[in-house]
């Protein structure tokens, strides 16, 4: 006696999708597909390359990169000079604090930081080995 494995070996209608469902939906994938690279050859030119100056490229070219949620406003990237002088003055003895309102910076972003430069550090040490 064979054991049913699966829900379409004990009823094969089962969880099967109406062809027409999935036409349907190839459709509007390929339409949406149409109008991302209309978009991407006209007005989306713009964005293709990351701006020449610092900054940010937004798609409405203000303070949020969500057009549809102006609530969401980001704090700016911290440059790499800032991440290093960061992490030196931690490697100096500053601690987290002292290195968050030294830099006005939020603990999370600090800790962070000295994270992602230990890794970056680490990275360089195992691939100058490896070479």
């Amino acid at each position: 006696m064979k054991l049913a494995t699966s829900a379409t070996e004990v009823d094969p209608g089962k969880n099967k999708e109406p062809e027409s469902s999935s036409l349907s939906q190839n459709s509007i994938s390929h339409s949406h597909r149409k109008a991302f690279c209309k978009w991407a050859t006209t007005k989306g030119l713009v964005h293709r390359d990351a701006p020449q100056q610092p900054g940010t490229n937004y798609l409405d070219g203000k303070s949020h990169p969500f057009p549809l949620n102006p609530q969401f406003q980001p704090k700016p990237p911290i440059s790499s000079e800032t991440r290093v002088r960061v992490y030196d003055d931690w490697k100096s003895g500053l601690g987290i604090q002292q290195l968050s309102m030294k830099y006005s910076i939020s603990l999370q972003r600090v800790e962070a930081i000295l994270k992602l430069q230990q890794v970056s550090i680490r990275w360089t040490t195992e691939s100058s080995r490896l070479n």
